[in-house]
């Protein structure tokens, strides 16, 4: 997969998404990503049958898919593909913007295709199943950013993926004597 990255300009009010550093950022506005992240929850939701192996439903089989492609490479070793950081406005401007104006999916059971038409041209996605995981996450994180009031995500893509141990860590609250010194 090429690797896309997803961000939020507040001053905008769009999402914006780079796939390649030398061409134009492609801006999202808040209908267009409405028009994409629910559908294609939807679609990957459609195209997921009981499993065979393990005998699981579609909707856990699901869930089970995006734990796994947020947690592992395909060939089963640990990762997590996310990164989050902020960029220098300069930068962020630098490399220029063009708006999504046509956006067209098509989804099979083996992953999908995004195309995304801007004036400069067509850009179009080709995503295995387990990419198509890794992209819809890193959308929606981007989409936590924007707090745009759009409908309800399915559960399995809003989940925590972190293991528990590590969500209690962070969820928990400081020990009150961390400014102590010790020493005296």
């Amino acid at each position: 997969m090429t690797q896309t990255t997803f961000g939020y300009d507040q001053e905008e009010d769009r999402l914006w998404l780079c796939y390649h550093e030398e061409q134009p950022r492609i801006w999202i506005t808040r209908r267009f990503a409405q028009g994409l992240i629910g559908p294609m929850a939807e679609l990957i939701e459609r195209t997921t049958t009981l499993n065979q192996i393990t005998g699981l439903a579609p909707q856990e089989q699901i869930r089970m898919e995006h734990r796994i492609a947020v947690q592992e490479t395909p060939e089963g070793e640990s990762h997590y593909p996310f990164r989050i950081s902020q960029e220098d406005r300069d930068v962020h401007r630098a490399q220029g913007f063009v708006l999504c104006k046509v956006l067209k999916l098509n989804m099979e059971p083996h992953g999908c295709n995004i195309l995304m038409q801007t004036d400069e041209g067509e850009v179009n996605f080709g995503l295995s199943r387990y990419d198509t995981h890794l992209w819809l996450r890193a959308f929606r994180m981007a989409l936590d950013n924007a707090n745009w009031d759009l409908p309800a995500l399915p559960a399995w893509l809003t989940e925590p993926v972190l293991p528990p141990s590590i969500q209690s860590l962070l969820t928990s609250p400081l020990p009150k004597d961390l400014d102590s010194d010790p020493a005296s």
